[in-house]
């Protein structure tokens, strides 16, 4: 679990050793809930939501899933924006070519599939467990109308 939580390590390496923990039973779910959070990669991120889903979302999940979606829904940057907006500003800073140009169009827009996918991937967890999911809307974000009804629209009762 340790070189899966490891920033150091390539994100494909955290994906590896994620998928081979989850082959054996995931001896440290908590650790793994952990990864959910939005400046991991997405890659990791992703195969923490696969795992999770395989091996049960529990109350912590359920809690860590919701904290990364109000994120993304608040528009907080992940590892991928942080990415282009570097991208961004090494463009601004020259004349960008018509490539470089496109290239950051193209960045752009996966940047949005990315943050697409990664909205599903914690409402799957969400509705891998609906009850913990409206518990937790209920007494944590009881205030945030907003997040509440951009949850259950997607998340069935319990």
């Amino acid at each position: 679990m340790a070189l899966a939580r490891e920033q150091d390590c390539s994100a494909e390496t955290r994906v590896a050793a994620i998928e081979v923990l989850s082959s054996r039973g995931l001896p440290n779910k908590d650790a793994l809930i952990s990864l959910l959070e939005i400046d991991h990669p997405f890659g990791v991120r992703h195969a923490a939501v696969e795992a999770l889903l395989q091996h049960g979302c529990d109350g912590l999940c359920v809690k860590s899933a919701l904290e990364a979606l109000k994120a993304l829904s608040q528009g907080q940057p992940t590892s991928e924006t942080k990415a282009v907006a570097e991208m961004e500003t090494m463009l601004i800073g020259s004349t960008p070519s018509t490539q470089g140009l496109k290239l950051l169009e193209k960045s752009r827009q996966d940047l949005k599939e990315l943050q697409q996918q990664a909205q599903n991937d914690y409402f799957k967890l969400l509705q891998n467990n609906p009850c913990e999911a409206q518990k937790v809307l209920r007494t944590k974000y009881s205030s945030d109308h907003e997040l509440i009804d951009f949850v259950q629209k997607q998340v069935p009762g319990c």
